[in-house]
């Protein structure tokens, strides 16, 4: 009985191993290989954090202003200013793509199961980690999420969305991938490259 109850574990561990195994494969191939660009050669574009162009306000979504804000906050909290315009601009671009949901909401809680292991796999990675969920809602970080999202809301977007030429993607440069065969590179702020 002993035996068999070893046999079963050690069976379930290394299906384990093989599952996480195809996973981390998957991720390789999946993403793309960067090598970081030096500081000459990186963009310093002029972003518009403040809206004037409209005497009218938009109205903003509570959830959406929630969902973009706390996307920016994980994605890019530790970055320039640049670069949370960036993601934000990520972000409300893929609602405008067919291959994404429609609201910013959608967008960031996208994810899918994987058949092969049940895994679930998101687009934005805090969204699956539990552990980075918690927010320092006082914190400069967060403020600074706060006022980029809802200045994109209320028609920044459309203001900055032209210094990212559509991007739609993007990861850390420490993350070793080869979408440069799938997407084209648009730029590198900070931490992040982005694609389109």
């Amino acid at each position: 009985m002993k035996i068999r109850k070893n046999q079963s574990m050690a069976l379930m561990l290394v299906q384990s191993l093989i599952a996480s195994s195809l996973i981390l494969l998957g991720i390789y191939f999946m993403m793309p290989y960067i090598q970081p660009l030096d500081e000459s050669q990186q963009p310093q574009p002029n972003i518009v954090t403040t809206v004037t162009t409209s005497p009218y306000k938009t109205v903003v979504k509570t959830t959406d202003l929630q969902c973009l804000a706390e996307n920016i906050y994980h994605e890019a909290g530790n970055q320039p200013e640049i670069g949370k315009v960036a993601v934000g601009v990520v972000t409300i671009n893929r609602t405008k793509d067919h291959n994404f949901p429609k609201s910013v909401c959608g967008v960031v809680k996208q994810s899918a199961i994987m058949s092969e292991t049940g895994d679930r796999v998101c687009q934005f990675s805090w969204v699956c980690n539990s552990d980075l969920k918690l927010l320092a809602r006082t914190s400069k970080q967060w403020n600074d999420s706060v006022r980029i999202a809802q200045m994109l809301l209320e028609g920044g977007y459309d203001q900055n969305k032209v210094l990212f030429e559509n991007a739609k993607y993007f990861h850390s440069v420490s993350l070793k991938t080869d979408w440069k065969k799938r997407h084209a590179m648009v730029t590198q702020i900070g931490d992040h490259v982005f694609y389109k």
